[in-house]
């Protein structure tokens, strides 16, 4: 990122809910402390829930301004706009059903099946793009646009809001490591409920081994 930086400017494009307002800001990468409070700027903020339908509203005016901003230089560098966010705000953001539908993922067209076997087998899936995200919605609507059907689409269901490809979406890696770790959590307390069913079982085959040779000596 930093070599990438020195030749570019990075605004960081950040969403957050709280006080029951939808806010959106912008942050200056290139900045030392680009989280910092002095160095983030709202650009907009609604007293409205996150819904797909506020966030079309908002974006439909925003969007002609992230892009203005990306054909800008401004002493002699570019401008790049990435975008960070949770995974629904992303999804939403950019079409998608949601996490739980068959093709989750944002960046790749593969499904929940065979994210395991992709796993397992090293191959790597079809990635997603503006341009067959936008094919997979034209088909998806031709088909009569009933959500049940999103699966057979790959899961795109309407237009992305920004014209950002996604390789400028920073995957949310908070919310990754926690399914991680929750998962190995789950995993760990079966297996330390197993471990400690074998303790009991030897435990009980010891006494009573120790019984039968008490008697065998008496």
């Amino acid at each position: 990122m930093e070599k990438y930086l020195k030749t570019r400017y990075g605004l960081k494009l950040v969403e957050t809910m709280g006080k029951k307002s939808f806010k959106v800001a912008l942050s200056i990468c290139n900045l030392s402390k680009p989280n910092a409070k002095q160095n983030t700027h709202l650009i907009a903020m609604a007293k409205v829930p996150d819904t797909t339908h506020n966030m079309q509203i908002m974006f439909e005016d925003l969007k002609p301004e992230i892009e203005s901003l990306q054909s800008f230089t401004w002493r002699g560098k570019a401008m790049k706009v990435f975008i960070f966010g949770d995974y629904w705000f992303l999804c939403k953001l950019y079409g998608l059903s949601g996490p739980s539908g068959l093709h989750p993922c944002l960046w790749c067209e593969t499904n929940k099946k065979d994210m395991q076997k992709d796993q397992l087998t090293g191959s790597m899936p079809k990635k997603r793009s503006l341009n067959s995200m936008q094919e997979n919605l034209t088909q998806f609507l031709a088909s009569g646009g009933g959500e049940k059907s999103a699966k057979h689409f790959k899961n795109v269901i309407y237009p992305a809001m920004l014209d950002t490809e996604l390789d400028a979406v920073a995957p949310p890696y908070l919310h990754i490591l926690l399914g991680i770790v929750a998962k190995h959590h789950s995993h760990m307390e079966r297996d330390a409920a197993i471990l400690d069913q074998k303790i009991l079982e030897e435990r009980a085959k010891l006494s009573n081994l120790s019984r039968k040779n008490m008697k065998n000596m008496a």
